[in-house]
């Protein structure tokens, strides 16, 4: 069962429909950081810190106290973008 979520609170299973990320696609703009580690705030959307490696990025978010952070590597421009499942 596939849930949405917007916000901090969830809203309800999704029916087959469904909507991606909620009711507004994410636009993270990760080309800006090809091949880095992005943290991303989860309420804002916007790109906070940038690291060569998942452990540096780690590193940071712990040493500023970061609580509401997603974590992801942005791809390069040669590699491709995977969307739904599978």
């Amino acid at each position: 069962m596939l849930w949405a979520r917007s916000g901090h609170e969830i809203r309800g299973p999704l029916d087959a429909g469904g909507c991606h990320h909620g009711e507004v696609p994410r636009n993270w703009h990760l080309e800006r950081y090809p091949g880095k580690y992005v943290a991303i705030d989860v309420s804002t959307d916007e790109v906070v810190l940038v690291a060569d490696t998942p452990r540096e990025l780690h590193d940071e978010i712990q040493a500023q106290g970061l609580t509401n952070v997603a974590t992801m590597r942005a791809p390069t421009e040669d590699e491709p973008l995977f969307v739904g499942p599978g």
